[in-house]
């Protein structure tokens, strides 16, 4: 149950939206959760290894932990929960005259992202 992250070590990561109140998403409703913890760090790969290493709990990007839950070195917590979406944008100034390095930039990271289901979580069996 969410409300079982209150009697856990929760580790965060400084730059997200909502640092201390972890907000996860379920076909039954949105659950809040102000969570503590005593590690704030605005890394992924250092939130990572401090999960690793044992220290706690973290909410962790797929992309970062997906090699990790495929080879069992980490497992989910709460996998009936999901984290809010966020959105990646490509800005430029005008496409008619888009440089063909911008173009193929932004059909790669299309390709690799822009997916329903990013290829990593595939990998991680997150599916």
């Amino acid at each position: 149950m969410p409300e079982d992250l209150l009697n856990h070590n929760c580790l965060h990561y400084a730059y997200s939206r909502d640092v201390q109140e972890w907000v996860l998403l379920s076909a039954d409703g949105d659950v809040r959760i102000r969570t503590n913890g005593s590690y704030r760090v605005n890394n992924g790969d250092a939130l990572k290894e401090a999960v690793l290493g044992g220290t706690g709990i973290a909410r962790l990007q797929t992309f970062v932990a997906a090699p990790d839950i495929a080879t069992g070195r980490l497992v989910q917590v709460l996998p009936e929960y999901r984290m809010p979406a966020q959105s990646l944008y490509a800005i430029f100034p005008e496409r008619r005259h888009l440089p063909a390095k911008v173009r193929v930039f932004v059909d790669f990271v299309v390709e690799r992202i822009g997916a329903e289901l990013p290829s990593w979580d595939k990998k991680a069996g997150l599916v």
